[in-house]
């Protein structure tokens, strides 16, 4: 099993503080054997975070990702190392990243406020390859439980993710996957839904040092 935390972000986000060494030093003292560092609309965090490990020399497996941002809202595309099409439908966006061998996962779902897709993922003609039923930075546990009931209701593979922002909180929630430590094994794993989601309740300093990072940067912007 690999202890892997594929949502976070870096400072290649606008609102994130957590330089690739930073989150590359995170993810070692947490035990993590995989990441995925989802920028918004950016490769640039997920590929210096894998220079970061590889001149490190850390054992740690970078998966490319990016956070995608859809006519309907946000996704996670996992694999493919080469930019999203920006502001695509969320079936095009499916499309394209499958045919790249990647896997698209749905974020904080129900967090509209976040630009969580909500049911939209149902529609899409393609299916989504994952549903996140447990996020970090959800303070309350709405969300993730809607999450987790759609996923159990139409058998969506479940994951967990830190969704971090700080270094402090990588590796908060994570997913247990059941694969090889390469990028195409924790695709697979994912598809086949052997995953086990690792809950970690959020302390409340730092969830509301995140939430002025994120403000910050909205009024900075």
């Amino acid at each position: 099993m690999l202890k892997a935390d594929l949502h976070i972000h870096s400072t290649f986000s606008r609102d994130s503080d957590s330089t690739p060494r930073e989150i590359v030093d995170a993810a070692l003292e947490r035990s993590l054997d995989a990441i995925a560092v989802t920028d918004h609309d950016s490769l640039e965090g997920s590929r210096a975070t894998a220079t970061a490990a590889e001149e490190a020399g850390a054992d740690l497996l970078v998966v490319p990702g990016q956070e995608a941002s859809t006519m309907r809202g946000h996704v996670l595309v996992l694999g493919p190392d080469e930019p999203t099409p920006r502001k695509s439908r969320v079936d095009r966006l499916i499309e394209w990243t499958h045919e790249r061998g990647g896997i698209c996962v749905a974020p904080h779902p129900f967090q509209r406020y976040r630009h969580g897709i909500g049911k939209g993922l149902l529609y899409a003609a393609e299916p989504m390859d994952g549903v996140e039923v447990c996020n970090s930075r959800h303070i309350l546990p709405l969300g993730d439980r809607r999450a987790e009931k759609l996923a159990n209701r139409y058998g969506y593979p479940r994951l967990g993710g830190s969704d971090a922002h700080i270094p402090e909180m990588v590796g908060r929630v994570y997913t247990l996957v059941d694969a090889e430590p390469s990028i195409e094994g924790v695709l697979d794993a994912v598809r086949e839904g052997r995953t086990e989601v690792r809950r970690g309740r959020t302390p409340t300093v730092l969830f509301a040092k995140q939430l002025l990072g994120t403000l910050r940067s909205r009024f900075t912007a």
